[in-house]
Parts: structure tokens; sequence; C-alpha cells
């Protein structure tokens, strides 16, 4: 069974070299869903279950952990997963609604970017091992 993790960002170039870097490191040990805008995204967890979710903070259709909460009732696996949100927008993580939506996450951190992939490889090992 391989780890799976759905990234969410619109900008492609991102996504994709986080991809790759995921299935470089992990090989066959993890599987990579991209999704480029929160509807795209609704869809995905509807369908598939993920052990880690990283997500843009802001995108052109909406918020990332907006459209997270609002699909916990649809899919509560999620408050479970390992949550990377990621963000141009520093201190994006002292925003009142936010800090209140992260109590919904049992496993939820926020990062800038750029991700940095020794960063992504640290979250991702420590899930993985548990």
């Amino acid at each position: 069974m391989s780890f799976k993790i759905l990234i969410l960002d619109d900008e492609v170039a991102l996504s994709e070299s986080m991809s790759e870097l995921l299935l470089l490191r992990y090989e066959s040990k993890v599987s990579v869903d991209r999704a480029f805008n929160i509807a795209d995204f609704e869809d995905f967890v509807k369908i598939n279950r993920y052990d880690a979710i990283v997500a843009d903070f802001n995108l052109p259709d909406g918020v990332g952990y907006k459209s997270m909460v609002k699909m916990l009732d649809i899919c509560p696996w999620i408050s479970d997963c390992l949550i990377i949100f990621i963000s141009g927008i520093p201190y994006v993580d002292l925003d009142p609604d936010f800090k209140n939506a992260q109590g919904l996450f049992k496993n939820a951190f926020v990062r800038n970017k750029p991700l940095h992939s020794h960063l992504l490889y640290e979250m991702i090992d420590k899930e993985m091992e548990r």
C-alpha cells in the first residue's frame, strides 16, 4: 500500500516540481495526485483518501483551508491526515479565522513558500513512520 499525497496548488510548475521531488525520493512508496483549484480538490477528496495534503493557502477560486473545513462533513478523514499549508504571504497563520479552523485538524502545519524539500521530506517521513 502506498502513501497517498495530494498537492493543491494553482502554480503548475511548483506542483509539478514538488510531485517530482516526492516521487524521486520515495519512488513506489508514494502516489501523488495534483489539484489546481478548489473544485478539483473537492472532487479528489470525495473519491480518494489521502495520508497527506500539501495545500496552497490562497487559490484563484478560494482559500485552501476553508475548502478543507467545508469538506470535513463529507470526508472526516481530512482532520486526521498530515496537512501542510503553504503560502507566499508571511504570517498568514496569524489570521484569526485560520487559527480557529486550524484546531479542526490534528496534524496541520503552515510553511512559507518556497517550501524547501528537506522540510517537506522531514514532515512526510514522520507521517510515514506513524
